[in-house]
């Protein structure tokens, strides 16, 4: 059974015979999902793999296509594994893997299933892993000038019957940070046309893995917003004067957007459905698609890392760097907030190296102002928030 992955969708010349083996290809949800990709990366992936599933077919290609299913929890060796046994098959053939963790399972596949595995040269790379070899032997190191004139030299790319470089020299790299001239005009690119499977794959990404932002509560945050909230009656400064100007005009700037109202959301544990709902009654300029990624990802950072690299939360003292706001009672319950949510959570912010200085900071942190910062917080959430 010859395995294709969705990155070795070679031209059929390239294919052993029709005739010599079943073809099996799969979408799996492993390999979709074993780091965050793009949605438009799977798209792409899953949409060509099932137009090159066709070509395959109209070639007289037996295929054996196992289609993306999140309830199918099986791992992709055990979804060939089947493939082979209703096949018969006696000889796995595939083409040379790049990814060496993908490599080992597939020679694990192999060798559980007592089978013969086959290896074909792969059309994507100039090179075979041979022949890299042979250019590496007796080097210490690997130059890549020279490997590059090597491949040059034994391809025939751009170099004359003496082997040495069209046009004098071998690179024209500092032609490359020249500005364009003004007497070019650069082409408009076509929209593409969207082919076979794109809609129906689009659909199916958008269902297993779609912006999942609004259901991801990485924090478990559960706590609701009082009327204070849509007032600006919380006696925190900053805030109540964000959430009136809101109220007045529609609209605030980014900042007190993100600095202001999501991170004092964040720190006072509001569930994050309900501050998405409050951006999204509170200004003009409240869209679905840029209120999602904005509010679950940058501001609140429940969605784990979708969309941000880390949360963005303060206490007091930014805010008055920042600002003029002149320091008040209300910095005690923005700093009780901050360094609460850091003492919940110090196993997270110890395993980040750009965030683990926060719970070193909270334990040289004075007893006494512990304290009294800590009591504020909770009085707070005790007045301004709901379970």
């Amino acid at each position: 059974m010859l395995v294709i992955l969705g990155n070795q969708l070679f031209p059929l010349d390239h294919l052993p015979p029709p005739d010599v083996a079943p073809v099996f290809m799969a979408e799996d949800v492993g390999l979709c999902t074993y780091v965050k990709h793009h949605q438009q990366k799977i798209v792409l992936f899953l949409a060509a793999m099932r137009a090159y599933a066709d070509e395959l077919r109209d070639a007289d290609y037996e295929v054996h296509y196992v289609t993306l299913d999140s309830s199918d929890t099986r791992p992709y060796e055990d979804k060939l594994a089947e493939a082979m046994q209703a096949a018969g098959a006696e000889r796995l053939p595939h083409f040379d893997i790049e990814d060496w963790a993908m490599e080992q399972r597939i020679v694990a596949i192999a060798e559980s299933e007592d089978i013969e595995r086959e290896v074909l040269d792969s059309p994507m790379f100039t090179c075979s892993r041979e022949e890299f070899a042979e250019f590496l032997r007796g080097k210490s190191r690997l130059v890549m000038g020279d490997f590059y004139k090597q491949q040059r030299r034994r391809l025939g790319v751009l170099v004359d019957k003496e082997g040495e470089p069209v046009g004098g020299r071998w690179s024209f790299d500092e032609d490359n940070r020249k500005k364009l001239p003004r007497s070019i005009t650069s082409p408009d690119i076509p929209a593409p046309n969207k082919p076979a499977h794109v809609e129906d794959v689009i659909r199916l990404v958008e269902r297993e893995f779609g912006e999942r932002q609004e259901s991801e509560n990485f924090w478990s945050h559960e706590h609701e917003l009082a009327a204070s909230w849509y007032e600006g009656t919380t006696g925190i400064v900053p805030l109540d004067d964000t959430i009136q100007n809101a109220r007045r005009l529609g609209w605030t700037h980014h900042i007190p957007r993100l600095m202001v109202v999501a991170n004092l959301m964040t720190l006072s544990e509001i569930r994050p459905t309900t501050a998405h709902r409050w951006f999204m009654e509170m200004y003009v300029d409240s869209s679905e698609w840029v209120m999602g990624p904005n509010v679950y990802g940058m501001g609140l950072y429940s969605d784990g890392g979708i969309f941000a690299t880390k949360p963005y939360i303060c206490g007091s003292s930014y805010l008055l760097r920042m600002s003029d706001y002149k320091k008040g009672p209300w910095c005690d319950v923005v700093d009780g907030l901050y360094w609460r949510f850091i003492d919940k959570h110090r196993e997270f912010f110890a395993s980040n190296p750009r965030l683990a200085l926060m719970p070193r900071a909270l334990n040289r942190l004075d007893d006494d102002r512990r304290k009294c910062i800590f009591a504020a917080a909770e009085s707070f959430l005790a007045e301004h928030t709901r379970s």
